[in-house]
């Protein structure tokens, strides 16, 4: 069996009350939200109007800052009776100063290149300076590199020459070595030879004496043969 509904009167009236007491919410909130928006475009438009007809001098300038999304405007002085309430957004910290960009003059400008350009002029001599002085220190640093290698190819060659003169050295020592050792021989053979002539003047001395003695004794020697020989005896003239 299907069931039957059983509708509620009460339930129906509190239902009605809930929609049109959330409608009329609903509304009240959509005309609240309009109200700002054209008070808010009106104060932009009177804002525009007034910052085109007031002077820059009298006027107090706006900061447009993109920090954090956010914007600060300050209201305008010159125009106090004017009713304008500008929506405000504190900010968290006040924004950085304000620099005031003067317009240049052109002959000033001229100025400011002539000088510029004067100071890279010089600066450029500088460097060209400091660039031949740099050529002139390698300049020399190359001399001076040669130089040592020319010495260093002399002082290889004194130090073949210095071997050589102390293997000369030693073989002169060695030589001088064997000169000693035969001077000492000859020196002992001069000292032997002059004792032998010593000894022989002795022995001839001795034979002298011998002979005075036999001559003495008349002695005669027998047995011994005789030779004669022819002597021619050529008359003198």
């Amino acid at each position: 069996m299907p069931r039957r509904k059983h509708n509620n009167p009460r339930r129906g009236k509190n239902y009605k009350d809930e929609f049109s007491s959330s409608s009329s919410s609903d509304q009240s909130g959509l005309m609240d939200k309009r109200q700002c928006t054209n008070k808010t475009e009106n104060n932009k438009v009177c804002f525009n109007t007034t910052s085109e007809n007031s002077s820059v001098t009298d006027q107090n300038f706006t900061m447009n800052n993109s920090i954090q999304g956010l914007r600060y405007t300050t209201p305008m002085t010159s125009s106090p009776n004017i009713g304008i309430q500008p929506y405000q957004n504190f900010l968290p910290y006040p924004p950085p100063p304000f620099t005031m960009q003067h317009a240049q003059h052109p002959d000033s400008v001229g100025i400011d290149t002539c000088t510029l350009l004067k100071d890279i002029c010089e600066r450029l001599g500088r460097v060209e300076l400091k660039l031949n002085t740099v050529d002139k220190i390698e300049s020399r640093l190359d001399t001076i590199d040669t130089k040592h290698k020319q010495m260093d190819s002399e002082i290889s060659n004194c130090k073949d020459r210095i071997d050589y003169l102390e293997q000369s050295v030693q073989f002169l020592s060695d030589v001088k070595d064997e000169h000693t050792a035969l001077k000492t021989k000859v020196d002992y053979l001069s000292n032997g030879i002059e004792s032998t002539k010593t000894d022989n003047k002795i022995v001839r001395g001795k034979i002298e004496s011998i002979e005075t003695q036999s001559l003495q004794q008349n002695l005669l020697f027998f047995a011994i043969e005789e030779k004669f020989e022819k002597v021619v005896m050529h008359d003198e003239v």
